[in-house]
């Protein structure tokens, strides 16, 4: 990854896939969503979902949980680092 490019996932939580595993590797920073989203008709995903953030500042991963509720300030907060 360039310096200074920032990625930001929303995918579903599912740490038993390569995909996760090679976001690790690359020190991604990821935010486990508590519940399930709910998309159109109220109709819930049938999966935990996460957001993952991939910059290429990241020394080690981090973890951590958020709110449902949360997901709107939390992600201001970190688009806001991004810039």
């Amino acid at each position: 990854m360039k310096k200074g490019n920032s990625i930001l996932f929303l995918i579903p939580s599912r740490t038993d896939t390569k995909w996760f595993k090679k976001l690790y590797e690359n020190n991604a920073s990821f935010y486990f969503i508590e519940g399930r989203l709910h998309f159109n008709e109220g109709k819930s995903a049938p999966f935990p979902s996460m957001i993952a953030l991939l910059t290429s500042s990241n020394e080690i991963p981090t973890f951590s949980y958020i709110k449902k509720e949360d997901i709107v300030m939390s992600l201001g907060m970190i688009c806001t680092f991004l810039v």
